[in-house]
């Protein structure tokens, strides 16, 4: 799945492969546990202490 660097997840600061571990202080296991809020609010919420940045050598 791609981000598109001008929409909230991109704004956010969340690139492709990243994996969402907590959002808004709330533990994330998958995409079931994510609020549901408009994108635009997600946003607002996730912080990059949220993300697991998946780095490959």
């Amino acid at each position: 799945m791609s981000v598109e660097p001008l929409s909230p997840a991109g704004k956010a600061g969340l690139k492709e492969l990243d994996v969402v571990t907590s959002f808004d202080g709330k533990s994330v296991q998958n995409i079931v546990d994510l609020p549901g809020r408009k994108n635009q609010q997600r946003s607002n919420f996730l912080k990059p202490t949220d993300m697991a940045a998946n780095q490959f050598q």
